[in-house]
């Protein structure tokens, strides 16, 4: 099996631990006249999509686009990072990843860890709707931390969230205060 390919499957398995079963179900039902009934997890989708060609390591936007119609815009973001990063070092695996964590995610958790609890007005400042927040404050009640990163996530875009993590706590009592 070819370098890319395998990293491709690691991909895959990445995605498939952060997806929801209604995303599943989703994806499913996109492609419910090419999949067999049998389809129960992440890795047997992938498989199935695989196998009808519905995805491909040699076109990774294809499964991009699945997770855009799906409206998880986090996912699509993170096939499409992976797709540059590998464009970008001719399919070799960059030497800033381990243990399938890239340093955009080790990021994200620096970011998500600095936001603390004002991840909500943070997330809504950011246009994160109130059924998500909402959702994701009941997923994860008692992680503060998991909450930051999983409304991060959603966001898709956290370049915003880098800026706040960097401003002064003055700045931050700004926030506290209910100011957007």
């Amino acid at each position: 099996m070819d370098e890319r390919k395998k990293e491709f499957k690691k991909l895959l398995i990445r995605l498939g631990d952060k997806m929801s079963a209604r995303d599943e179900e989703k994806i499913r039902f996109m492609f419910e006249d090419d999949l067999s009934q049998d389809v129960s997890k992440p890795t047997d989708l992938f498989r199935e999509l695989l196998q009808k060609d519905k995805i491909s390591h040699e076109r990774p936007g294809s499964l991009s686009t699945i997770y855009r119609d799906i409206n998880r815009i986090d996912l699509a973001i993170e096939v499409d990072q992976w797709t540059e990063v590998m464009e970008a070092n001719n399919g070799v695996v960059p030497q800033n990843t381990f243990a399938g964590e890239t340093l955009d995610d080790r990021l994200l958790n620096s970011v998500a860890r600095d936001i603390g609890r004002d991840w909500k007005m943070l997330s809504r400042h950011l246009g994160l709707d109130e059924t998500s927040i909402q959702s994701i404050q009941q997923a994860h009640f008692s992680d503060l931390h998991e909450a930051s990163y999983q409304a991060l996530l959603r966001l898709g875009n956290y370049a915003l969230a880098i800026n706040y993590s960097n401003t002064s706590q003055m700045e931050k009592g700004f926030w506290s205060e209910g100011n957007s």
